[in-house]
Order: C-alpha cells, then structure tokens, then sequence
C-alpha cells in the first residue's frame, strides 16, 4: 500500500519538476539566444510555438512520470501510472476552472489529452522492461 502511493506521489513529482526545469530552461535559452524575437519573458509566454514547445517537453516529462511511477509501483504498473494520469487530469481541470492560469483553449486541450496518453505510455514502457505481460494487457 505505501509503496503503491509513494509510486504515485513520485510520478507526480517526477512530472512537476521535470516539467518545470524543462520548460525554465526553454525559456532561458530562447530569452538568451533569441533576443530579436523574444526580447523579454512577456513576448515569450504569449508565443505559439513556445507553447507548443512547453508542450512537447511537457509530453516528455509525462513519460518519464509514468515509467518511474510503474518502475517504484513494481506490480500494476499501469494502474499506477493511470493513477498519476487521473490526478494530473483533476489538477488541469482545476486550473482551467480557477483560471489560475491563462492559456489558450488548444494548450488546455493538449494537456488534457497528451499527457495522460503520455504517463500511461511511459507506465506500458516499464511494465514492457520488467517482462510483467499481466501489466501490459488491457483490464
């Protein structure tokens, strides 16, 4: 039971942090590199393509959630890392509904799709490492 939440918290943070750093750095590296066209955070943030960058790096770091939670889980992998999805899917929803923050509609869209077929991909990974076949068939 422990080891089965701790999974879960794990992958949770796994995605945050990593999510965060990637995206920062992005940014960083864009405000440093690009200065014509991204002269300060402002210009950035409102960008399409940086978004659908952050997206994409987003998409990475859900993978890596999802192995690692299936990886700590060792058993159920893949329920685990639906776990992970689910909660992820509740925090997105309440970000949209608080507005805590701005984004546009096809951002929130990919966030609600993308990343939980993401943490679930990355669980199906693992569970295809450790040679679990009962993890890797559908329920």
């Amino acid at each position: 039971m422990l080891r089965s939440a701790g999974s879960v918290v794990l992958g949770l943070f796994t995605l945050l942090v990593s999510s965060i750093v990637l995206v920062g750095v992005q940014d960083v590296l864009l405000l440093h590199f690009l200065p014509n066209t991204f002269p300060n955070a402002q210009v950035l943030s409102s960008s399409s393509t940086v978004m659908a960058g952050g997206i994409v790096l987003t998409i990475l770091c859900a993978l890596l959630a999802g192995w690692v939670t299936a990886r700590v889980a060792d058993k159920a992998e893949i329920k685990h890392a639906l776990a992970v999805a689910v909660v992820e899917e509740i925090f997105t929803v309440l970000i949209i509904v608080t507005r805590a923050v701005q984004a546009p509609s096809w951002v929130w869209a990919c966030n609600l799709t993308l990343i939980p077929l993401a943490t679930l991909l990355g669980g199906k990974w693992r569970a295809a490492q450790s040679g679990n076949r009962a993890a890797t068939s559908p329920a």
